[in-house]
């Protein structure tokens, strides 16, 4: 009933960023927040089913401003996120130990990428590690899909900004490990992708979360406990969880994870490349070695400039 007197007369075709921007901050402004948001996702599933069915070439609502509200988090909300935690650092050491095919992918859903991200990363984006600098990886590009095109590499993001992040010295080692393997050639831009399939095709949405629910049950069985799922996406906020709990502050984490947010972006010119690098180093030891007492010490050794 929200969205029909604004866009019912509106040919799908006809649909814009402009336009889902309007309706979304004006025509609805006024709506109490968890009805705006539940509005929000009906729009939002419209549009990326149309999309997904070749109706529109690129989804209207991609990198539309959101309404920014303060959720309320709950006991039970906190106990999840820790339960996740414990399980996520678990199961990388043992996603190493068994030295499984899909380690390195799974470590890099703890890097904060979304998952448009992690699929389009090429190697090209990767720098190599250098005693001065450190590993990188050039966030500037995701796994899109346009009609008449299929997937391809779109040179954006999904809210236009690229980003650096940085990798500890044994997550590049890994990714170096990684790289070594073999895949079929294909003749196209599939050919540099850091995670392809077994027949050398890039890995779509739905492949991707099926190793991830396939990864979950192998890990549950081998320890013999009751099994947990969750989605993809969820790796995210454990990722932002488990840097505030070795100690990082909000500022860099917002950064690490790409959100937008202009009152955050004045702050992230004060992280210098050396407080970058010792953070996510801290934080490659604090998940190989339970070691979160030092990067809690580098951010006190580097506090957010006023």
């Amino acid at each position: 009933m929200h969205i029909l007197p604004f866009l019912a007369e509106v040919p799908i075709a006809d649909l814009d960023r402009e336009r889902v921007q309007r309706f979304l901050s004006h025509d609805i402004a006024a709506l109490p927040d968890g009805a705006w948001r539940n509005t929000y996702k009906v729009v939002k599933t419209m549009l990326t089913w149309a999309t997904n069915n070749d109706l529109i070439a690129r989804n209207p609502i991609t990198g539309v401003k959101q309404r920014t509200y303060k959720a309320a988090v709950h006991d039970d909300d906190i106990q999840l996120i820790d339960k996740r935690t414990t399980i996520a650092l678990d199961l990388l050491r043992w996603l190493k130990n068994e030295q499984h095919k899909h380690y390195v992918l799974i470590l890099f859903m703890f890097l904060g990428l979304r998952r448009s991200e992690l699929l389009g990363l090429t190697w090209n984006c990767i720098d190599d590690d250098d005693t001065d600098v450190g590993a990188r990886i050039h966030v500037r590009q995701q796994l899109s899909r346009a009609k008449g095109q299929g997937r391809f590499i779109d040179p954006r993001t999904k809210n236009n900004k690229s980003r650096i992040v940085y990798m500890p010295h044994e997550w590049w080692v890994d990714l170096m490990w990684h790289k070594v393997t073999t895949y079929p050639e294909i003749g196209d831009w599939r050919d540099d992708l850091v995670f392809r399939r077994d027949d050398g095709m890039h890995v779509n949405y739905t492949d991707v979360q099926k190793i991830w629910d396939d990864v979950l049950d192998a890990y549950f069985a081998a320890r013999e406990t009751k099994p947990e799922k969750w989605r993809l996406h969820y790796n995210r906020h454990l990722t932002a969880s488990m840097m505030f709990r070795a100690g990082q502050n909000l500022q860099y984490v917002q950064e690490l994870l790409g959100h937008s947010d202009a009152t955050m972006t004045l702050y992230y010119t004060h992280f210098s490349a050396q407080a970058k690098k010792d953070a996510i180093t801290a934080y490659g030891d604090a998940l190989e070695k339970g070691d979160w007492g030092r990067l809690a010490k580098i951010n006190e050794e580097n506090p957010v400039s006023e």
